[in-house]
């Protein structure tokens, strides 16, 4: 990967002479050594400033070519569920796709996500925690952690925003509903035997 250079050029001695050389990389990521001139002739600002001449066009070519940031939705799709896939149950992959693609994708796809802060992240969990569950909202922070991990890692973002997300409280669970053993009999009365021997198995069995 070719990265903006800045080498110091370093005094050494060749045969009897001291002089100046520079190291440093061209265009095609090939090791390269150039010697400036002797340190008896040329002072260390001289030096540094006949190294910025020869590194100017190379870095500015790679500031041409920098990389257009790579989106939130972009690094999930193309990265982190290719990698999750191989370690993933057939079950939990079923389950974690859908919420990532539904919940996350959908809320942050286009934004760089080396853009992204904290205060955006605990934003879109504070939107979930309105209409969803605890659980679905503290496995979406998981997922955050786990995205934004793997974003480190392979050098999509420089910083984890993530560490501090904390679960918002939401909306209350619905009440459940459970069977009386009034509400049993009713059922088994009007029940044929086949039916009533099922429901049994089910309810006490």
């Amino acid at each position: 990967m070719r990265r903006y250079q800045k080498p110091s050029p370093k005094r050494v001695k060749i045969g009897r002479q001291w002089v100046w050389k520079l190291q440093y990389r061209d265009l095609q990521m090939v090791p390269r050594t150039k010697v400036l001139g002797p340190c008896e002739e040329m002072t260390r600002p001289q030096a540094e400033l006949a190294a910025a001449e020869i590194l100017l066009p190379i870095n500015s070519e790679i500031t041409r070519e920098k990389p257009a940031p790579v989106s939130f939705g972009g690094f999930v799709r193309d990265v982190y569920l290719p990698v999750s896939r191989g370690r993933w149950k057939r079950s939990t992959a079923m389950t974690t796709e859908p919420r990532i693609n539904l919940h996350l994708v959908r809320a942050l796809d286009e934004r760089p996500i080396g853009a992204i802060t904290r205060q955006e992240l605990q934003a879109v969990l504070e939107e979930k925690a309105q209409t969803l569950s605890f659980s679905v909202v503290h496995h979406l922070r998981w997922d955050l952690r786990s995205i934004f991990g793997l974003a480190l890692s392979e050098g999509a973002v420089h910083r984890d925003p993530t560490p501090r997300l904390f679960t918002p409280a939401c909306r209350p669970a619905k009440p459940r509903r459970t069977l009386a053993v009034e509400d049993v009999r009713k059922l088994w009365s009007v029940l044929s035997l086949r039916e009533r021997l099922a429901t049994r198995l089910a309810i006490l069995e």
